[in-house]
């Protein structure tokens, strides 16, 4: 019997994990990963405060060539640049304010007393293309002559009749709205003309890339 506890004591204390791995094994694998977190914060830190360097000197390299083309600008277009690496062009004087428009302030919106029966008649003055060349569509700032008969203020619109009949009804085609694009003194300062920004409606067969003349805007064009 004494032979037999002896034995089982022993397989007991046999099966016990080492004290090394039970206790210091934890320990070794928290160190190793502190260790490889500071070794890796350590060299982001590195890799910021070199690509800090690297910029600071290209940015030394071309301060002297950047000065001077500002410097050219400056003498080419009279505009003021202002520079980190250059001293500041000064501006030139301001030029002389304008007399002040009042002649046109009313006491509420004013109410049109046109009508599409009754139409005003109005001359086109000028059409310039408002985007450039490479944007898509086309958009025009269309200034039309009302020789003040056609008093309005900012925010309004006005309803213009495209000439012609509309094929679908046999009657004549109905206004189109647009909105005012110019202030109540018109691109002048007169208080004679109004000017919209008009986008030309337009249909494009996507199989041959020609536009369609039957489904292009009657107004607009």
């Amino acid at each position: 019997m004494m032979r037999l506890l002896v034995a089982l004591a022993g397989l007991a204390s046999a099966l016990q994990p080492p004290p090394s791995l039970s206790k210091g094994g934890t320990s070794l694998k928290f160190d190793a990963a502190d260790a490889m977190a500071d070794m890796i914060a350590a060299q982001h830190a590195l890799k910021l405060e070199s690509v800090r360097k690297a910029k600071e000197e290209v940015y030394a390299s071309y301060a002297e060539k950047i000065a001077a083309l500002e410097q050219e600008l400056a003498q080419r277009t009279d505009v003021p640049i202002y520079s980190s690496n250059a001293a500041a062009v000064p501006a030139p004087a301001a030029a002389a304010p304008g007399p002040e428009l009042t002649f046109l302030e009313y006491p509420q919106t004013p109410a049109s007393k046109f009508k599409p029966t009754q139409p005003l008649e109005s001359t086109v003055m000028s059409v310039k293309r408002a985007i450039g060349p490479d944007a898509p569509g086309e958009i025009c700032h269309v200034a039309l002559q009302t020789g003040g008969r056609l008093p309005y203020v900012e925010g309004q619109s006005i309803g213009v009749l495209p000439p012609g009949i509309d094929a679908k009804t046999g009657k004549p085609h109905q206004q189109r709205l647009y909105s005012i694009a110019s202030s109540r003194y018109g691109d002048d300062g007169g208080g004679t003309s109004v000017s919209l920004c008009v986008r030309r409606a337009v249909y494009v067969d996507p199989e041959t890339g020609a536009e369609d003349p039957a489904k292009k805007g009657v107004c607009s064009n």
